[in-house]
């Protein structure tokens, strides 16, 4: 029985040491990695294939195949367990991410192992330089108009170097257009982050898109992301009261919206902390009141009226204004300042300011709760006098040279009384010499707008040059007269005589209608030279030379020019009896 135990005790030692897998003499598998060295960047998938061989002729079951991977405080695994037939081969493939480590080369170690048999192999992997990171933004959605934005710029580094270079942040409006932007140096280290916080300042109500450029290490990256800013509720009037337009903006809740930016007729208002702006309108009429509520603008009429009305014009020296109800009744006690003047309207509603020169002269008239400016141009006339065929010829005209129709001109005589005129549409008069009575006469013209022309005219000195106040010259010859007695028969010598003054009349009468008629008149600084053709034949290259101090001159019909101290005066051709006006402003 002793023997017999000592024998299958032995049998058992014998068969431990036989087993396939602890005989060192003899492997049960092989291993080999296919590739030695692996090229990868940070976060890519690393497959590692390793060939294994069953030695055996007997099947493996349990066999472990592992890869490990430590660099620094990085330790990885993986790990593939399987079975093989007798002999068989097969290829395991081992996958691991390559983590973020710095660009070199790193070793990898193969493991394998049935039961307590092991075998190692080794790889290198050379991690690549990379250069990658993200952008991020926390703004989106909705945001109320009037507030400020607070938005989070962030920059992840995934790259396994330090990283550098420049963040620009742009806010853009509907139409792209740059509302806001900021410019930032940026250095990040491998795996690190980088942010920053922006304050949008209050925006209008629209869309809107934040955009972020980025240019690290030479690697360029672009976000953008959305947003809307909407409109906060207001409530707002504007109304003509007390001579002005006021105008109120409030929140919902009542409470007064400051800054709100308001457009009256060309002027830029901001309401204060009551929430109120005050425009002054210049004058009666319908204002259009433009509002800019959050970047949606809202609109609304305010009708001026003053419930009065006026007129202003200038006539005998005076600029008269007249101030009238609604009812047409006149107004007074109405204040109006002119030149400096203050005066109060009458029971007629009138207010007279003397005035003796040309000009533009504003008044601004207190209307209540208006205030109202009217402007009246006082301009001077002129009269232009000749005599063609026994006729005295009238004309009237402004400092531009225009004719004035409907002026009414009064002629003093020294015989005849006082004869009173008015222009035709061609601002002209003809009077018989016979109506005037006398040679000599004061001739007084007055119309609204238009200062009072009054000088003493001598008609004996037609043809040459007269005195103060003005020059008159006329090239017209007057028809002679006869006059006289009952005659009896004449003889032969007396109707010689009358033969010979017949020729002569004819003659020049022949001239007065056949030659070209010119009048020359100075008044003040202006110097006026009236042509008019012949009636009975057009007037054809005529050339006038005048030595003067000119300082402008002017014509309706030819060309006319300064050339030194002389003033020349071309027409080509007048048609007959057509007129011609030189107007010289002396220096």
């Amino acid at each position: 029985m002793k023997v017999t135990r000592i024998l299958m005790i032995v049998v058992l030692i014998g068969a431990f040491f036989s087993s396939p897998g602890f005989a060192e003499e003899s492997p049960p598998f092989s291993m080999a990695p296919v590739i030695g060295v692996f090229d990868a960047f940070p976060g890519e998938e690393l497959d590692v294939p390793v060939n294994v061989t069953n030695l055996l002729n007997e099947s493996l079951s349990g066999l472990t195949v592992s890869l490990v991977w430590k660099a620094g405080d990085v330790a990885l695994t993986a790990n593939e367990t399987l079975s093989l037939g007798p002999s068989e081969s097969t290829i395991v493939h081992l996958r691991v991410k390559v983590p973020l480590l710095p660009p070199g080369e790193y070793p990898v170690k193969i493991e394998g192992k049935f039961g307590n048999f092991t075998l190692e192999r080794s790889v290198a992997v050379r991690v690549e330089k990379l250069i990658r990171y993200s952008l991020s933004s926390d703004i989106g959605g909705f945001y109320t108009a009037g507030w400020d934005i607070i938005s989070h710029i962030q920059v992840i580094s995934k790259s396994n170097v330090p990283i550098q270079g420049t963040v620009r942040v742009f806010v853009l409006n509907g139409n792209e257009s740059v509302v806001s932007s900021w410019n930032f140096t940026v250095s990040i280290d491998p795996g690190m982050k980088w942010s920053e916080m922006i304050r949008i300042p209050s925006l209008d109500a629209g869309n809107y898109t934040l955009v972020i450029l980025a240019d690290l290490s030479n690697v360029s990256q672009r976000l953008e992301k959305s947003f809307k800013v909407m409109a906060r509720k207001y409530s707002y009037s504007a109304e003509f009261k007390g001579g002005v337009i006021l105008v109120k903006v409030s929140f919902a809740d009542g409470r007064p919206a400051k800054d709100i930016e308001i457009w009256i007729n060309g002027t830029t208002l901001y309401t204060d902390e009551n929430g109120e702006a005050v425009f002054v309108p210049p004058r009666q009429g319908v204002y259009l009141v433009r509002l800019n509520l959050d970047g949606v603008i809202v609109t609304k009429l305010v009708d001026v009226k003053c419930s009065y009305s006026y007129r202003a014009w200038y006539e005998n020296g005076s600029v008269w204004i007249r101030v009238t109800d609604e009812n047409g009744s006149p107004v007074s006690g109405i204040r109006i300042n002119l030149l400096g003047q203050t005066l109060f309207t009458d029971e007629n509603g009138l207010a007279a300011f003397r005035v003796n020169q040309t000009g533009v002269y504003e008044a601004e008239l207190y209307l209540n709760h208006c205030t109202e400016k009217v402007s009246v141009k006082v301009d001077k006339l002129l009269v232009v006098h000749e005599v063609s065929a026994d006729v005295l010829v009238l004309t009237v005209i402004n400092s531009s040279g225009s004719p004035l129709p409907n002026v009414t001109v009064v002629i003093e005589t020294f015989s005849n009384g006082t004869l009173s005129f008015r222009t035709n549409d061609d601002g002209k008069i003809f009077i018989p010499l016979d109506k005037l009575g006398s040679k000599k006469f004061v001739l007084t013209a007055e119309a609204k707008g238009y200062l009072k022309y009054s000088r003493i005219i001598d008609l004996s000195t037609l043809g040459k040059t007269s005195t103060s106040p003005g020059k008159n010259t006329t090239s017209t010859s007057t028809l002679p007269g006869g006059g006289g007695e009952k005659s009896q028969l004449p003889d032969l010598k007396t109707i010689l005589v009358v033969v010979l003054s017949l020729m002569g009349l004819a003659g020049s009468s022949y001239l007065a209608l056949a030659r070209p008629h010119v009048v020359e008149e100075e008044l003040d600084r202006y110097y006026f030279v009236k042509l008019k053709a012949p009636r009975m034949r057009p007037l054809l290259n005529f050339r006038w030379e005048r030595g003067m101090n000119a300082v402008e001159v002017r014509a309706k019909r030819g060309k006319v020019r300064i050339e030194g101290s002389r003033v020349i005066w071309e027409v080509d051709e007048l048609k007959p009896g057509e007129e011609a006006i030189l107007q010289v402003l002396l220096g």
